[in-house]
């Protein structure tokens, strides 16, 4: 196997005859008074493989394969494009396809095609963001505080509109975690403690 890309596999009989591979690089031009204009850098631009394949009726067919290629173009869906040396180049789409008939039958049907398909890069990371938490497969378990002065639900009526509004957020509302009940402890508001009375800490 020459390669894969997504679902569709280039043999080795079938491997193209030529690979060219095309990047761009980006840069801003700024005009300057009096002076010759100045570049900035802005980015890498994406890879353009253009591949060029032969196929042939003694080891694959090759209206199946056009429409193969065709479809994968259609759906506008990245695929991973792997060499046979487990080269992971990335994520490519379709983007052009040309054919020449270099033989046919008496009947028009192809014999020998030659394709030549343009694979443009597809960046995931425009589309993921990789600082996203996890999206798990299950709903966590939520803990659910009654506002203060408002008993803990103890009956399935109570429990209602908990269950309605949790599961809106991802929760499920299986366990409780009621408000401390008792005298309260001493806390200090910022009032309490006059400005002139602050240092700081020689440390």
């Amino acid at each position: 196997m020459f390669a894969v890309l997504g679902e569709i596999s280039f043999e080795v009989l079938g491997s193209p005859e030529s690979l060219i591979e095309a990047r761009d690089y980006h840069y801003a031009e700024h005009q300057v008074v009096e002076a010759r204009p100045l570049l900035q850098w802005i980015s890498s631009g994406l890879a353009t493989l253009t591949l060029e394949l032969l196929l042939h009726v003694s080891f694959v067919d090759p209206v199946a394969t056009l429409a193969a290629l065709e479809a994968a173009a259609a759906d506008h869906t990245p695929r991973p494009l792997v060499f046979g040396n487990g080269t992971h180049r990335g994520y490519f789409v379709v983007t052009a396809i040309s054919t020449v008939a270099r033989q046919m039958s008496d009947e028009g049907d192809p014999i020998a095609l030659v394709v030549r398909i343009k694979l443009r890069e597809w960046v995931q990371d425009a589309e993921l963001d990789p600082n996203a938490p996890p999206v798990p497969a299950f709903t966590p378990l939520g803990l659910i505080t009654p506002a203060p002065g408002l008993a803990t639900p103890t009956s399935a009526d109570a429990l209602a509109p908990a269950l309605d509004f949790f599961p809106t957020l991802g929760l499920s509302a299986l366990a409780f975690n009621p408000a401390p009940t008792g005298r309260p402890a001493p806390a200090l508001s910022p009032g309490d403690i006059s400005p002139d009375t602050i240092v700081r800490s020689a440390r």
